[in-house]
């Protein structure tokens, strides 16, 4: 019985008697590389934990359970945690159970290429030093990351650190550690530089380093022999995607026989999706977005709001009331308000509809009430003349 080219499906031969069979195991074929192609669409991936991967082995590991979700069949397929070996152009799979019946735990395997099977679905592939995932995250060498919460990536603010551990022999010694590229435009946050065992005496400096340029410098000098020492550096600087960041220690003086066997632990704090210029945030301006003042004291001062020109607030609960008075004469007299205020608690602000610069007006705090308020002028106003009047709610 023939086969198709790509896809190996079978179908009758020319001329051949019985064909019912060979056109069953056609329609058979198509319909299972279908829901094949069909479940791969509706899977969802979950799970993973941290993943870390070193080039220099080849050696890809993860902490929790991969979980394919198999929406249309409402079972989970599971990756068990462990590691696997990936060569460099190697491409890392697992054979799915197509419309399983029970959940099931699948295995992974790489090869050159993905077989061409209705089973096997494609998970990552590795380009020199870079492993691509088929969800469009990528990890380099040497970096821990979330399987599936890359920083950033929904435009969120997320916080989180980049770690690297050292021994410091005796005597004077430096050391460098590369702690990854970044995946998405973000800030550093801060440095903390944590010696992890009692010593007898040194000082020792950390760089934290973009690019290869040093940015942060925490420094720890040994006081006490009998505690940790734990310094922290806040500090604000921008990061672009693909920027890589290292780790330089220079240790020196160290008392310890045999000075500190991994005894030092720096951890660099990276907030994602917070990117800041390299000048720093400019104040904010008609066209930049930027720092602003508030115009009271925010309830929260971690919190704080700012009211956009269209919250309801500025013309449903502080209104606004105009009132036109033209008293026939006098200088003392109150001026209804029309409709009431909600409260007492209101401003008024006079202006002079027509020239009377012989007037000025004065309207007191006292004796305000819902419904009207008093305003005195310095003398009493013409025939004609006319002063507007705004009560605005506070």
């Amino acid at each position: 019985m023939p086969n198709t080219e790509k896809m190996m499906w079978p179908y009758p031969g020319r001329n051949e008697d019985p064909w019912f069979d060979g056109f069953e195991s056609l329609v058979t074929a198509l319909d299972a590389s279908g829901y094949a192609a069909r479940e791969d669409r509706n899977i969802i991936f979950g799970g993973g934990g941290d993943v870390t991967w070193d080039a220099g082995t080849g050696t890809l590991t993860w902490n929790a359970d991969i979980v394919l979700y198999s929406m249309i069949a409402g079972f989970r397929l599971s990756i068990p945690a462990g590691s696997i070996s990936l060569p460099d152009t190697q491409v890392l799979y697992v054979n799915a159970t197509r419309s399983p019946i029970v959940s099931a735990t699948l295995g992974v395997a790489t090869a050159g290429s993905v077989p061409n099977t209705n089973s096997a679905m494609a998970l990552a592939i590795r380009v020199g030093s870079t492993i691509y995932w088929r969800w469009g995250a990528k990890i380099e060498t040497g970096e821990t990351l979330n399987m599936f919460g890359v920083p950033g990536a929904s435009g969120a603010s997320d916080i989180y650190e980049r770690s690297a551990t050292f021994g410091v022999p005796i005597g004077s010694s430096s050391d460098e550690a590369t702690l990854g590229r970044v995946l998405v435009a973000g800030t550093i946050l801060g440095v903390s530089a944590e010696i992890t065992l009692p010593v007898t005496a040194g000082t020792v400096t950390v760089n934290v380093k973009v690019n290869g340029v040093i940015k942060l410098t925490v420094a720890l000098s040994i006081t006490d022999t009998t505690v940790k020492q734990t310094v922290v550096s806040p500090g604000t600087y921008p990061l672009m995607a693909a920027d890589q960041i290292s780790v330089e220690v220079a240790g020196s003086g160290y008392g310890n026989t045999g000075g500190l066997a991994a005894g030092l632990t720096v951890n660099v704090a990276i907030g994602a999706g917070l990117q800041l210029p390299i000048a720093g945030v400019p104040d904010a301006s008609a066209s930049v977005k930027g720092v602003t003042r508030l115009s009271v004291a925010p309830i929260s001062a971690i919190t704080p709001i700012a009211v956009g020109d269209n919250d309801p607030r500025l013309t449903n609960s502080r209104r606004i009331v105009r009132i036109i008075a033209q008293p026939a004469d006098g200088s003392n007299f109150n001026v209804t308000l029309s409709p009431a205020m909600p409260t007492a608690a209101y401003i008024v602000v006079a202006t002079l509809g027509t020239v009377a610069s012989h007037v000025t007006v004065n309207v007191p705090e006292a004796g305000r009430t819902t419904s009207q308020f008093n305003a005195i002028t310095s003398t009493a106003l013409l025939t004609g003349e006319t002063i507007y009047f705004y009560a605005v709610e506070i």
